[in-house]
């Protein structure tokens, strides 16, 4: 009774019932999630949640760097990512969030700021 959506729960449960195999990639995707968050949590914990989301960040442009890698060395594979004129954009988002995440840790100190730096330094 699958009506060709990508989430139907009745369909899911069916193939939960009928495949194993397909209960056991449930399994270890829950077991996945559930390490994932603990660390992240763990990482907020540790150092801030600044720095989970320069994590996440650079999680997220980990991923597309090896895509676009994937895509050059087989570009006939139906996997990767093709570099298109959006691409720019795209690693001009992720450089913006990783210069002003450290802006805002303090790694990176512009002038135009040194007032602030001052008054920071002597609290």
């Amino acid at each position: 009774m699958p009506s060709n959506s990508l989430e139907n729960t009745y369909d899911s449960l069916i193939c939960m019932g009928t495949q194993p195999y397909v209960v056991l990639v449930v399994f270890i995707f829950m077991i996945a999630v559930l390490f994932y968050n603990c660390y992240g949590m763990l990482i907020t914990n540790t150092f801030s949640a600044v720095h989970r989301t320069l994590f996440e960040a650079l999680r997220t442009s980990c991923i597309w760097i090896t895509d676009l890698i994937i895509h050059v060395i087989s570009p006939d594979s139906p996997f990767g990512e093709i570099w298109v004129d959006w691409s720019f954009m795209e690693l001009g988002g992720f450089l913006l969030l990783i210069f002003s995440t450290m802006l805002y840790n303090g790694n990176i100190r512009l002038p135009i700021f040194k007032d602030e730096y001052k008054t920071e330094e002597k609290k």
